[in-house]
Parts: C-alpha cells; sequence; structure tokens
C-alpha cells in the first residue's frame, strides 16, 4: 500500500503508547512491501496530536517559510489567501512528520477509510449495477469498476473502458488506472516542475 505513512516502531502491543523510530510518508512499491514484511511498521492514518506552539516549533525548524506565515496569519499581519499560493508546496507529513524527534504512537485496529483517495469514493457514493461510481455528470457504456467525477456539468463518456478513475475538475482532466491512483503525486510532481501549478 504506497497511499499511506509508514511508523517504524519497535514490536509493541496495542494500546501501547510506543516511541516512532521512523515517520516515512508514502513510500514506492517495493519500500512499502519490505516495510510490511518486516512487521516493524503501522500505517499512519493521519491523525495527529500535538499543542500549537509544539507545532510552530517544528515548523519553525523543518519549513521555516510556512512557520514565518502561519505566525503572521495567526497575527492579523497576512491573509492566508495571500501568502498561501507562495508557500512551499509540501505536505505536513513530508514537512514535518518525516523530520520530527519525540514523536509518539498508539498501535490500534479500527475501521477507516482514507476520503482523500479516490478509491474510497464507491464506499461514500456506492456504485451502480456494473461497478461504476459517478460522481457529476457522466454516463458509461460497456464499461465495470469505473470511477468518475465532474465538477462542473461537463458531461463524460466512458466506453468499453474498465477500471479506470476519470475527473474533470476545473481546466484540468485526469484519467488513471484505479490501481495507480495513489500515484496522482507523480502528476503534481511533473506540473510543478514544468511550471504548470495552476493546474493542480
Amino acid at each position: 500500500m504506497t497511499g499511506f505513512g509508514y511508523l517504524e516502531i519497535e514490536p509493541a502491543s496495542r494500546e501501547t503508547v510506543v516511541e516512532v523510530l521512523r515517520f516515512t510518508e508514502k513510500p514506492d512499491r517495493e519500500t512499502a512491501a519490505r516495510f510490511v514484511a518486516s512487521g516493524r511498521y503501522l500505517w499512519n492514518a493521519g491523525m495527529f496530536f500535538a499543542s500549537a506552539r509544539r507545532i510552530l516549533a517544528e515548523l519553525d525548524a523543518h519549513a521555516p517559510a510556512i512557520g514565518r506565515a502561519v505566525r503572521d496569519i495567526a497575527a492579523g499581519a497576512a491573509r492566508a489567501e495571500d501568502v498561501y499560493p507562495d508557500l512551499p508546496a509540501i505536505s505536513f507529513d513530508h514537512a514535518v512528520m518525516e523530520r520530527a524527534t519525540r514523536v509518539v504512537t498508539i498501535p490500534a485496529s479500527f475501521g477507516w477509510d482514507d476520503v482523500g483517495s479516490w478509491s474510497s469514493l464507491p464506499v461514500l457514493l456506492g456504485a451502480d449495477e456494473a461497478g461504476n461510481t459517478i460522481a457529476g455528470r457522466a454516463i458509461v457504456e460497456g464499461g465495470t469498476g469505473n470511477i468518475i467525477a465532474s465538477d462542473d456539468g461537463t458531461l463524460i463518456a466512458a466506453l468499453g473502458v474498465d477500471d479506470l478513475v476519470i475527473v474533470k475538475s476545473g481546466d484540468a482532466i485526469l484519467v488513471t488506472r484505479k490501481a495507480a491512483a495513489q500515484d496522482v503525486r507523480e502528476v503534481v510532481e511533473t506540473l510543478s516542475k514544468r511550471g504548470l501549478a495552476r493546474y493542480l
């Protein structure tokens, strides 16, 4: 599973507070398989608990531009909508959690779904008889297991295709196999490198 962060810990029983030795956000498939096989890693559910003071200290240490922006916004010296576009495009997990020290976790097993993943839409919205999940204006003919979303009324027609994610958002369109949907960050990185961040 490459869509999650991984926490390396010493072997521990459930519901025991344990030190996190290393945090790795969304590793590649080979690394993720190695992590799972080792038995020393937990999936990160992305729920972090810390004081505002601690978060600011970590931002100051590992992502100072973001730390300064947060402080300016909190003090009323800047507006989020003005400073946000110029901040580094990096997730909290990469910017802070992979570098933070004194992190602990509680191993647990519970039902949870990553709503940020396209593959979670069928769970949330359901699917038709052919297993297609549609949000917005779309039709599927002769295809199964597709996830299709259109944000502005544009009609998406899919003919004879299976297990695709097709998303129309603003003036951008994403088409990928469901199995590769977790790798959409590669497209984000490519767009950023090519100066096309306006599509993100």
